[in-house]
C-alpha cells in the first residue's frame, strides 16, 4: 500500500470513530433528558390534597372569604366534585397508587375546584386520554378551556 492509501484508510477510520462518538454522545444526551423528565414527575402526596380540600369545604360551607359571593349552584358543584375526589383518593397515600383514569379524574376535578374558587375560567386545564395517531398507545392530552367552555 502506498502512503496515500494509508492516509485515506486512516482518515476513513477516524471518520467512523467520530460518527460512533457522535452517536454515543447523542444517545447519552437523550438518555439523560429522559431520566430528568422521569425524575421531575414526583407523585402527589394525597394527604395534602385531603387537608386542602377540608379547608376549602369548611370555607365554602361557612360562606366566608372567597366563598361569600359564590353562587349556590357553584358551591353545590364544588362540594360534589370534592366528594368525588375524596372518594377516589380515600385509603391511598400517593398518586402513584391511582390508575391513570383516576389520576385524570382527580386532576380535572381539582382544576375545576381551583377555577371555581379563583373565578379564572380561562386558566382551566382539562385532560383526557387519547390514542396516539397510528398507535394503540394511550397518551394524556391537556388543553385549556377558554371562557368557561365545558
Amino acid at each position: 500500500m502506498t502512503r496515500a492509501t494509508h492516509e485515506v484508510n486512516l482518515s476513513f477510520h477516524i471518520d467512523q470513530g467520530q460518527n460512533v462518538m457522535r452517536t454515543l454522545l447523542l444517545f447519552l444526551i437523550a438518555l439523560s433528558a429522559f431520566s430528568v423528565a422521569a425524575a421531575d414527575r414526583k407523585p402527589l402526596v394525597l394527604a395534602a390534597i385531603t387537608s386542602q380540600q377540608a379547608e376549602i369545604r369548611a370555607g365554602a360551607q361557612a360562606g366566608t372569604g372567597l366563598y361569600k359571593d359564590m353562587p349556590a349552584r357553584t358551591k353545590e358543584e364544588l362540594l360534589s366534585r370534592q366528594s368525588a375526589v375524596l372518594t377516589v383518593i380515600d385509603g391511598q397515600t400517593s398518586s402513584d397508587e391511582l390508575s391513570e383514569e383516576e389520576r385524570l379524574l382527580v386532576f380535572n376535578d381539582l382544576e375545576w375546584i381551583e377555577v371555581a374558587i379563583n373565578k379564572a375560567d380561562s386558566d382551566r386545564m382539562v385532560c383526557t386520554r387519547e390514542k396516539a395517531l397510528g398507535s394503540n398507545r394511550m397518551q394524556r392530552v391537556c388543553i385549556a378551556r377558554i371562557g368557561g367552555a365545558q
